[in-house]
């Protein structure tokens, strides 16, 4: 008798993988019941107010609103000692002209370098949270310089592109770990904007960013936003000098106040922090995250918390650069797609 061939022994197995493709089925799957928990997010530097905003989690496949705690119990401690009780403070934007509640603010007393404090939440039909942190110590900054208009649009010169370089001068004496965050202004102070803006590459390739945008490039494009997180992995204890590249123009008169043709410039405002080492994981965590949102081979990304017994981050932080630049006015013509600065 003929064996059977390889050709024949392929096909069979073809529809044997193609019958039991079409056999589908409905399988209901009761979940597990899941407990909400506590959300915290809180941060504090020297000067500045203890800042905790209170909500709580949801289960993966419900559609309910997060809803702000209006009714936690919120305190700071140091050891065995209350320092202060954060009253609610509904936050007024006035960018929105509106309030939003789950916010506990207090002013005083202001957190110290490198003492230990305890943030303790709690709130009725939830469990218990704390979490614990420190102000990182501060660097020092050996010089700055601003250079406007390194840069500019390619449709012409209204949208021009600055460089703000800040020498960092690393301690080395243990991992510190930074943040850059660029914000727009509104020059009426109803708000601020998060703003488009660049880094050295190293930065960038550290971050897991494209390395073919920004320095050397003839492309205008600034592909970070908001904020950036980094460590000193690659210049612990040197002086390093920080490029950041951003727009100086105005774009859409975002940052204006007044009517068309009597706007007054904003400004743009860079910030460089030592941050925790809780808050740098929990930045690149989210950040992975969303890099993988729209991959569906990807392992889910959790979010860093150091929030026990529930989410969130609680962390302490130290401005050590903030320079405030004005902008140049500048609108945009939708309808003929032509750019014209504001006399």
């Amino acid at each position: 008798m003929k064996r059977p061939t390889l050709s024949i022994r392929f096909a069979t197995l073809a529809a044997a993988v193609a019958l039991l493709a079409g056999c589908e089925s409905v399988v209901d799957i009761d979940l597990p019941a899941y407990d909400p928990q506590l959300v915290v997010i809180g941060s504090f530097s020297p000067g500045g107010p203890w800042d905790v905003q209170v909500t709580h989690s949801v289960a993966v496949l419900d559609s309910a609103l997060i809803e702000p705690i209006a009714d936690a119990t919120v305190e700071i401690w140091q050891g065995d000692t209350r320092l202060a009780l954060l009253p609610h403070t509904p936050r007024y934007v006035a960018l929105f002209q509106t309030s939003f509640a789950g916010y506990y603010i207090a002013d005083a007393p202001s957190p110290q370098v490198g003492v230990p404090y305890t943030l303790r939440v709690s709130a009725p039909g939830y469990a218990s949270v704390e979490a614990i942190s420190a102000v990182p110590a501060p660097v020092a900054i050996a010089s700055h310089t601003f250079q406007d208009s390194v840069l500019f649009d390619q449709n012409g010169p209204e949208a021009s592109i600055g460089e703000m370089r800040i020498r960092l001068v690393d301690p080395g004496d243990a991992r510190t770990y930074y943040r850059l965050r660029v914000q727009v202004e509104t020059a009426d102070g109803a708000g601020f904007f998060p703003a488009q803006f660049d880094v050295n590459q190293d930065i960038r390739s550290a971050y897991g960013r494209d390395a073919n945008l920004g320095f050397g490039s003839d492309q205008y494009v600034l592909p970070l936003t908001e904020r950036i997180v980094f460590d000193d992995a690659f210049f612990d204890g040197q002086t390093y000098e920080l490029q950041v590249r951003f727009f100086t123009t105005d774009l859409f008169g975002l940052s204006f106040a007044g009517d068309e043709g009597s706007r007054s410039p904003g400004f743009v405002r860079l910030l460089v922090d030592t941050i925790t080492e809780a808050d740098y994981r929990a930045e690149r965590s989210r950040d992975l995250q969303d890099q993988q949102r729209d991959n569906p081979f990807s392992e889910p990304v959790p979010i860093f918390t150091n929030v026990r017994d529930g989410l969130g981050l609680f962390a302490g932080f130290h401005t050590v650069f903030d320079e405030r630049l004005e902008l140049t006015p500048f609108s945009f013509d939708r309808e003929f797609g032509r750019a014209d600065s504001h006399p």
